[in-house]
């Protein structure tokens, strides 16, 4: 599988993410406005793939490794979308999830069993609602047409999301 590939070549990646920050948060310092949106967004966006992408190997239960392959569907096409609107609005997107997401992903990566999936559940629960928060943003107030278009189009998907999300966890 095409995901899975990049997974394995993000490894790496995680490694020296791990190393280069604090773990236990996904926060850091973010742009503001429009180009802050897409900086946020697709960096969730990945964060989302890369995570979903342990979850379709290393998930127990069948209904979390569902979820994951529903969240590794939605944000290829979410993250086609943005990088369509953000080329449009002339913003470059970033190449890799922030390095907070990195470490937070290689933490929960080193998990198995009933604890991988309690831990990625948990994550996609706090990543979708801040997903979610950046794209209602952008969708009220954000300056560029084409960006404020796609947040509006992505709400949603991540409220959809947000919800499968809480169901799994018994929330």
């Amino acid at each position: 599988m095409i995901r899975r590939k990049h997974a394995l070549l993000l490894l790496p990646l995680l490694t020296v993410a791990a190393c280069a920050g604090p773990a236990g948060t996904e926060s850091g310092p973010t742009a503001t406005g429009d180009a802050g949106f897409v900086q946020t967004a697709f960096q969730g966006g990945m964060a989302e793939e890369l995570a979903a992408g342990y979850a379709t190997s290393k998930a127990m239960a069948p209904a979390t490794k569902s979820f994951a392959t529903r969240m590794l569907s939605d944000f290829d096409n979410m993250n086609a979308g943005l990088r369509a609107a953000a080329t449009k609005a002339g913003i470059t997107v970033p190449s890799s999830a922030s390095p907070d997401q990195l470490a937070a992903i290689n933490t929960l990566s080193q998990q198995s069993g009933a604890a991988f999936d309690k831990g990625y559940i948990a994550a996609e629960i706090t990543r979708q609602k801040a997903l979610l928060q950046a794209y209602q943003t952008e969708a009220a107030s954000g300056a560029n047409p084409a960006l404020k278009t796609y947040a509006a189009q992505g709400v949603p998907v991540l409220e959809s999301n947000l919800t499968a999300a809480e169901s799994l966890s018994g929330s």
